[in-house]
């Protein structure tokens, strides 16, 4: 299993945060390392540790479910996206891309592993040799479908946390076919849509200032994928 951090205390900040102090493991962020092929093998090979083990667990786990809140975000909540359009201008189309990919509504996998729910590159470290020594951040580990953190993953390598070369590219695009050949193309469809509207609602919630443009070119990257390996 890789080590995850604990939180041993929080601490109230004056502008309103919330400060965690975290068990200390071994390890510099993977944004730091590099991003690679190697790397990225780690890290799905990590992920992947996860399947099966909401089962098996013999603490009582949270309530929440990574999928049901999965479903929430993409198919109950979209009467809120008109306020990521307005308030993030430059997303209109895109969203709207979106309403189309998700319109009809489909089973979702069953909630069997466990899931962070941020598993994004900078969540996650390793040594000097590239090895995974530990995920931090881990404080929202729940039942789900590891997909999800696949999908956020996906994201970090090739929509956010800038610059995105065409290496990052390449190796999203190949994530990309990997969560359908493994979960099938339905669970590319709703990682693509997650991912795009849990950040954007994240930018909106705490006013984060930043250029959407590589994570909506990053989406429509892979709706362009999805269509391919799946056409309408």
């Amino acid at each position: 299993a890789v080590p995850v951090s604990q939180t041993l205390s929080r601490v109230d900040q004056p502008n309103g945060d919330i400060a965690l102090a975290q068990d200390f493991l071994e390890g510099e962020t993977a944004l730091v390392h590099g991003i690679d092929s190697a790397l990225i093998e780690e890290v799905l090979n990590c992920i992947e540790r996860t399947a099966g083990a909401a089962e098996h667990m013999r603490q009582p786990l949270p309530h929440r479910d990574w999928s049901v809140w999965q479903d929430a975000v993409i198919f109950d909540e979209q009467d809120n996206w008109w306020q990521l359009a307005a308030t993030r201008p430059n997303t209109g189309h895109l969203l709207e891309t979106l309403r189309e990919l998700i319109s009809v509504r489909t089973p979702r996998r069953p909630s069997n592993d466990l899931v962070h729910g941020d598993f994004n590159l900078g969540n996650v470290l390793v040594n000097n040799t590239g090895k995974v020594t530990g995920v931090v951040d881990a404080d929202s580990y729940a039942p789900g479908c590891r997909s999800i953190d696949v999908g956020r993953s996906l994201t970090s390598v090739g929509g956010l946390f800038g610059p995105i070369s065409e290496t990052r590219i390449e190796l999203a695009n190949d994530i990309a076919h990997r969560i359908a050949q493994q979960f099938g193309s339905d669970a590319l469809r709703r990682v693509i849509t997650y991912e795009a509207v849990a950040v954007l609602s994240f930018r909106v919630r705490h006013d984060t200032p930043g250029d959407d443009v590589p994570l909506i070119e990053h989406t429509l990257r892979m709706v362009d994928i999805l269509s391919r390996i799946s056409p309408p």
